[in-house]
């Protein structure tokens, strides 16, 4: 048989069966993005032949705002469309498959190091059983126009990554399935990791066994709790001694979803 008439993912099913679920740009999400796109760029096009013919070029922000921000998310939204086209994930118990054409990248579970999250607010969701932590994973939404401004990047130990944006459909539900199989591989790991006098940095934030460190400044676990997400950025309320509210980019926060189950894990009520 040929090399080039092999499907990689008729190989993967071979070797590790059908995928639990997969997810690609479906037909119907992808013509109404199309669609959207290629009409924000239209009207960008007749923006400034309008805008040439009547002279009105540098009257105000406003004026140039109207003129290139809508052919510019155009752009965005086609560019993403374009560069995801015949993208697909397939999820298995032991990993994230991405299959692209020929292109095939696998990401097991227990082998992802970090996971960035880019999103414009998310809802975290823990689950407990009794007093444990059992599962963390961030509620997102997929954006309408900027798909740019929402994406979950995976790092192998090897240093290889990939980027889920939302191109894809049900961007949301492959989300949570990424940061639930994540977290079970990564939790216990950083479990033992603290309680044996380890460290882990989450942003400007550093995790010990004792608390979380900001600087020189060090709040016991249990006087911290989230605060929430919103407007890419997460918060922590350290309302103990001190009132007072931390805040980083979510982006680039490591495996935010471990950092809000350890800050879940010494409160009562998690999200109270």
């Amino acid at each position: 048989m040929a090399t080039d008439s092999i499907d990689p993912l008729d190989v993967a099913r071979d070797r590790l069966g059908d995928p639990e679920a997969s997810y690609r740009v479906g037909a119907g999400r992808f013509w109404t993005k199309f669609t959207l796109g290629a009409a924000l760029v239209a009207y960008g096009v007749a923006a400034n032949l309008l805008a040439w013919q009547f002279g009105v070029w540098g009257v105000d922000h406003t004026t140039l705002l109207v003129l290139f921000a809508p052919p510019l998310t155009g752009l965005s939204i086609l560019r993403q469309l374009y560069t995801s086209r015949g993208l697909a994930f397939h999820v298995y118990p032991t990993g994230l498959l991405r299959v692209q054409g020929r292109q095939v990248q696998a990401f097991p579970w227990d082998a992802v190091a970090l996971v960035a999250v880019r999103a414009e607010q998310a809802t975290a969701l823990v689950f407990e059983d009794g007093d444990r932590v059992t599962d963390c994973r961030l509620i997102v939404v997929s954006p309408v126009l900027r798909l740019s401004s929402a994406a979950v990047t995976l790092t192998r130990d090897d240093g290889e990554s990939v980027e889920v944006t939302a191109a894809i459909a049900d961007y949301p539900e492959l989300v949570e399935e990424i940061l639930s199989r994540t977290f079970a591989a990564a939790w216990p790991r950083l479990l033992a990791d603290l309680r044996t006098g380890g460290v882990r940095a989450f942003g400007p934030w550093i995790a010990t066994h004792s608390g979380l460190r900001c600087e020189a400044k060090i709040i016991p676990w249990a006087e911290l709790k989230l605060g929430g997400i919103a407007s890419k950025h997460l918060t922590i309320d350290h309302p103990g001694g001190r009132p007072g509210r931390w805040s980083a980019p979510l982006e680039s926060i490591v495996s935010p979803h471990l950092l809000i189950a350890l800050l879940a894990a010494a409160r009562p009520d998690p999200l109270a």
